[in-house]
């Protein structure tokens, strides 16, 4: 028996409740720009079952039937936003800050899709809002808000999605959805991990069958890099991992299970800034993996430029001898080089020597700041040049040691260094390294 559908003043308490104040006054900026072009106007999927949720709104998932683009430019140019369009599906973003808020808002084209080979990108045309919410993924992603320009809200859900969600269970809408695209089994992984879903009966089988079939090896590499980096950026991505571990497709993407990650992954989100964690989470998995699958991984995927750099240093910074205590000046020469996240993800994975030294250089060495910089060396009548780092190399050490410790024990450092009938040419600054 289906739920009793809400009434529409409980649909706008629950939409009002999920979006910021910023949010709301766009919102109804799209109402009103689409009311003008006479585009019917549709809050889509993931907004819709946040809302119903109880969950924050993140971004504003708009359908028109129509074209989409006439309401991307109306609302660009109303709110002075940056208008990024997609001409093969008629889509368009627009990214902008309202009351010291940064959002975004994709506005697509109702369509129809056409898939002419499994994992191939589908062809589309233009269509009904019904046939748009028949070509998603999952129920849950189904539901819809018409946008009234009274006010008002309707709700269609030709589905049942709002009962899944009720029930918090993960059901496919049709046969060939995974065949169709095969990047749905990551995104049923972030679904049921994030939302705390059961996957049913039928649909697991789907999932088991398009593993069989090693469809994910059929999909092109940017489309799967796309749903890694979206799995990274979950609130908890290991429980997403271990889904598709469960599933067996982890191989199929090129990646490897390690049980540690259920105690890395945690301990990095308590420890390190938000944005920080993507690039620790991939080193993580690096690490629990051969590097021959390493080099597979890199070589598949065209990865952006960080992860380029963490793929090039992961080898020479395991090849180092952080397995004995090292003083600071040793830390330093061995550590300056290397990337952050790759330092926090070692730190995070290491046995009790390696994870010492990794946790003191981070925590102490590298936030340490220069006691003096080469603008302060200019403005002390000391002439440009490579004496500089000979000079701030030599005082980086000192303050390491710890013999120097504050600026002015640095600015009597560098007036002994003065003193030196070569100053400012052919002196050694070690000579001058204590104080």
């Amino acid at each position: 028996m289906s739920l009793p559908a809400p009434d529409a003043e409980t649909l706008r308490q629950q939409l009002t409740q999920a979006l910021t104040p910023a949010a709301r006054e766009v919102l109804a900026l799209a109402i009103e720009r689409a009311a003008a072009l006479q585009l019917p106007l549709y809050l889509v999927g993931g907004p819709v079952r946040d809302a119903l949720l109880g969950l924050p709104i993140v971004e504003l998932d708009l359908v028109v039937e129509g074209d989409a683009w006439l309401l991307a430019e109306a609302l660009a140019s109303a709110t002075d936003g940056r208008l990024t369009q997609h001409a093969a599906f008629r889509t368009a973003t627009v990214a902008l800050e309202h009351q010291g808020q940064p959002l975004t808002i994709d506005v697509v084209t109702a369509r129809r899709e056409r898939y002419p080979a499994p994992a191939a990108l589908p062809i589309v045309e233009p269509a009904t809002i019904q046939e748009d919410l028949a070509r998603r993924d999952f129920t849950i992603n189904t539901l819809a808000l018409r946008l009234l320009p009274d006010g008002d809200v309707v709700l269609l859900d030709p589905f049942n999605g709002r009962e899944d969600l009720a029930r918090r269970r993960l059901r496919v809408l049709h046969d060939a959805s995974f065949e169709d695209d095969p990047t749905r089994i990551l995104r049923a992984a972030r679904f049921v991990a994030r939302l705390e879903l059961a996957v049913v009966p039928h649909t697991r089988r789907l999932i088991d069958a398009a593993v069989r079939q090693e469809l994910l090896l059929r999909t092109s590499p940017p489309r799967l890099l796309n749903e890694i980096w979206l799995l990274l950026d979950e609130p908890a991505p290991e429980r997403a991992l271990a889904l598709l571990h469960t599933w067996n497709a982890l191989p199929q993407l090129g990646l490897s299970w390690s049980p540690s990650i259920f105690t890395t992954f945690p301990a990095a989100r308590r420890s390190l800034a938000p944005q920080l964690l993507p690039q620790v989470y991939l080193a993580l998995l690096w690490l629990a993996m051969t590097p021959a699958a390493r080099q597979a991984f890199g070589e598949r995927y065209n990865l952006p430029a960080w992860a380029r750099t963490l793929a090039r240093e992961l080898p020479q910074l395991l090849a180092l001898p952080l397995d004995r205590p090292l003083d600071a000046v040793a830390l330093e020469a061995l550590l300056r080089r290397f990337p952050v996240a790759l330092l926090h993800a070692l730190a995070l994975s290491s046995p009790a020597t390696i994870q010492a030294n990794l946790r003191r250089y981070l925590d102490e060495i590298r936030p340490l700041p220069p006691l003096l910089s080469g603008e302060e060396l200019r403005a002390l009548g000391i002439a440009p040049g490579p004496t500089y780092g000979r000079i701030l190399r030599a005082l980086r050490q000192a303050q390491l040691s710890g013999m120097i410790t504050t600026r002015d024990e640095a600015l009597a450092w560098l007036e002994r260094l003065r003193d030196d009938e070569h100053a400012g040419s052919c002196y050694d600054p070690s000579r001058h390294s204590e104080v």
